[in-house]
C-alpha cells in the first residue's frame, strides 16, 4: 500500500491548541517552496531572493508544527488586499479565523504530548474535566469543508465535498474568492467546476468557479442560522 493509502486509512486524534506568541512578533508568516533568483545589491554583492508570485505563505506556528510531523488545520478567511502600494496590485491574503488558535493532531494511539511540549510553541489545549478534549472526527470534517479554503494538506482533501449539493438551475452563493457573497443561477456543471452568470453593475458576466467555491443558497442560509 502506498504512503498516501496509509495516510487515508489513519484516524487522527485532533485537539484545539492555543499558541504562544512568537518572540519575533513582526514575522507571523513565512514563504515556503518558492523559486529563487540571483541579483546584485547596491553594494555590488550577489544576493538571492524569492521570485514574486512563487511559493506558499504559511503561518509560522503552522509551518513549525507541520515540519515536526503534526497534522495541522488552521481555519482561515481570505481577503483581497493591496500588498504593493506602488503598483496597486491586490493579493489574496489569509487571516486566521481564530487568532492564536489552531487544530493539531497525530495518528490515533501515538503519544506525542511530550514532543509537542518540547517544541515550546503551544500554551495549552482545550480540556474537558482536566484532560485534553479530543475533537470528534465528524466535527473536524465539517470544519474542513467550511473553512479549508485551499489550505488543507493533500491527505485531508478527502474531507471536502465528494458530491454536488446543487444542480443546473439552482441558485448558489460564492463563498470563496473575490466574488464572495455574489449569488447566481447555475447554467452548467462539469468536472472543471460550475458556470453561471454574475450580475455586476446591472450587467451579466459569465463566470466559472471551482465546485468548492460555491454553496447552494439553502445550505448557506442554514449555516448562518446555526452560527448567528
Amino acid at each position: 500500500m502506498s504512503r498516501m493509502g496509509e495516510i487515508e486509512a489513519m484516524r487522527i486524534e485532533w485537539y484545539a491548541a492555543r499558541m504562544l506568541p512568537l518572540k519575533n512578533a513582526g514575522r507571523r508568516t513565512a514563504i515556503v517552496n518558492a523559486r529563487h533568483e540571483t541579483y546584485t545589491d547596491k553594494a555590488g554583492q550577489p544576493r538571492k531572493r524569492a521570485v514574486a508570485g512563487t511559493g506558499e505563505r504559511m503561518f509560522v506556528h503552522e509551518l513549525l508544527l507541520r515540519r515536526a510531523g503534526f497534522e495541522v488545520f488552521l481555519p482561515c478567511r481570505k481577503e483581497w488586499r493591496v500588498t504593493d502600494r506602488h503598483r496597486k496590485r491586490k493579493t489574496l491574503v489569509s487571516y486566521p479565523l481564530l487568532t492564536g488558535w489552531l487544530f493539531l493532531g497525530w495518528p490515533e494511539g501515538e503519544a506525542r504530548w511530550g514532543k509537542l511540549s518540547d517544541m515550546g510553541i503551544v500554551q495549552g489545549v482545550v480540556c474537558d474535566a482536566g484532560s485534553p478534549a479530543r475533537i470528534k472526527e465528524s466535527e473536524m470534517q465539517e470544519m474542513m469543508r467550511r473553512w479549508g479554503a485551499g489550505r488543507l494538506a493533500p491527505e485531508h482533501h478527502r474531507y471536502l465535498r465528494t458530491h454536488r449539493e446543487f444542480e443546473v438551475g439552482d441558485t448558489v452563493k460564492v463563498v470563496e474568492g473575490p466574488f464572495e457573497g455574489f449569488s447566481f443561477d447555475v447554467i452548467d456543471i462539469s468536472s472543471a467546476g460550475v458556470s453561471g452568470l454574475l450580475q455586476i453593475f446591472g450587467r451579466e458576466f459569465p463566470a466559472d468557479f471551482a465546485a468548492d467555491q460555491v454553496e447552494a443558497v439553502d445550505t448557506w442560509h442554514r449555516y448562518i442560522d446555526e452560527t448567528s
